[in-house]
């Protein structure tokens, strides 16, 4: 082999690796991407309140942890306590999507009796997801229907006579 062959080979398995690590997913950790999706419609029986939240994942997990946390509360404060945690067993069903406060097959709440928080119309919230040794995270917006504000009163119309003309009388 001569010097150009030697030197045509180190540029091409270079090459090679360059691409390997920057174009491919090869050597990045893996994640879990989670699509949240708000359901524009309210609880039977309830005229306002937060809208469901559905998240739906990219595959099925066997999910180990599930954690909701107010953002604003979060970014003061690493000790906030979730609105809502689940932890599974350590081999659950797997899952390719739930809802908010709903039951996730093979998962129970992290502390028994506690319900989940309900969401606040406008609020900020970071989703948290651990399975498979993976993580995902999300940030979503509780949408919702608040009650309605009272308009004031302005007093019954006032009621002008006409003439048969059409024109108000005086």
């Amino acid at each position: 082999m001569n010097l150009k062959a030697i030197i045509l080979s180190t540029v091409t398995i270079a090459l090679a690796v360059v691409y390997a690590v920057y174009f491919t997913d090869w050597f990045r950790p893996k994640n879990i991407q989670i699509i949240t999706q708000i359901r524009p419609m309210l609880r039977p029986g309830s005229s306002q309140g937060a809208y469901p939240v559905a998240f739906g994942l990219n595959s099925k997990y066997e999910i180990t942890s599930i954690q909701v946390y107010p953002s604003k509360a979060l970014a003061t404060n690493e000790l906030t306590p979730p609105v809502w945690s689940m932890e599974g067993a350590p081999k659950s069903n797997p899952v390719k999507a739930f809802s908010y406060a709903g039951d996730v097959p093979g998962m129970k709440p992290a502390v028994a009796g506690v319900p989940p928080t309900p969401l606040q119309i406008g609020e900020e919230y970071l989703l948290i997801i651990e399975a498979d040794g993976k993580t995902g995270k999300t940030n979503f917006i509780a949408g919702g229907k608040s009650a309605p504000v009272a308009q004031p009163s302005v007093g019954p119309p006032t009621l002008v006579p006409l003439t048969p003309a059409g024109v108000p009388a005086k």
